[in-house]
């Protein structure tokens, strides 16, 4: 697994909803003392007032930080580390099973981002889970 990641600058996930977001914050890697982290951290103040979560403090942010930051980052592709496990609906949103279930078909993916049928060359398994929602979608 380790052998996978960036040892030169940070890395982070490619995100399979490519209509709302570029990567994902499910995993990040960085050599250690990165000044990426000090451009993520500028725009984390910026956004501090945001009442969407994924811009404040998740994936949008990421994005944000990446455009914004001098400093370069590696995606790594979905199909190793974010495949969507279609079908998983056991403690999970129901806007989470629209966008998995509903979304892929109508905004298909190119690549084998939706594809989750065994454990050959993948090393994560996002569950699209939050912490900051009850399963009925309340925000805590």
């Amino acid at each position: 697994f380790y052998d996978y990641l960036p040892k030169n600058q940070v890395g982070v996930v490619e995100s399979p909803y490519y209509w709302n977001e570029q990567t994902q914050n499910c995993l990040m890697s960085s050599p250690q003392g990165d000044p990426f982290w000090l451009d993520l951290f500028f725009i984390l103040f910026k956004n501090a007032k945001k009442e969407e979560v994924l811009e404040a403090t998740g994936p949008i942010l990421l994005d944000q930080a990446r455009e914004y930051s001098m400093h370069p980052s590696y995606v790594l592709p979905c199909e190793n580390f974010q495949r969507v496990p279609l079908g998983e609906y056991d403690q999970t949103l129901w806007t989470t099973v629209y966008d998995r279930e509903i979304m892929f078909r109508l905004k298909p993916i190119s690549k084998n981002c939706g594809v989750y049928k065994n454990d050959q060359c993948h090393f994560g398994k996002h569950h699209n889970t939050v912490s900051y929602r009850t399963l009925t979608g309340q925000i805590l």
